[in-house]
């Protein structure tokens, strides 16, 4: 499975989106919106039956490495009967 990270381009987000081959799957992105400081990224899911919004990861990498795991288990579970 080849994941890749792609700069978002967007007015007012500052992250990265994940792509599975030529699919996005999901985005990390450091959400302002959220009060906590210490922990202010958030990774977003887009594949069916995951969890959509996964939040309090203290770094980007932190959640980059989240949705990366969350994307592999996902395809290999869908491979499976």
């Amino acid at each position: 499975m080849n994941i890749t990270w792609k700069s978002m381009k967007d007015l007012y987000v500052s992250g990265e989106s994940c792509y599975a081959g030529k699919w996005w799957v999901g985005d990390v992105y450091f959400d302002g919106m959220r009060r906590a400081e210490t922990a202010p990224y958030t990774a977003t899911c887009l594949l069916p039956g995951a969890r959509r919004k996964a939040v309090g990861f203290s770094t980007a990498e932190d959640a980059k490495e989240f949705l990366t795991n969350v994307v592999r288990h996902w395809f290999a579970q869908a491979d499976q009967e």
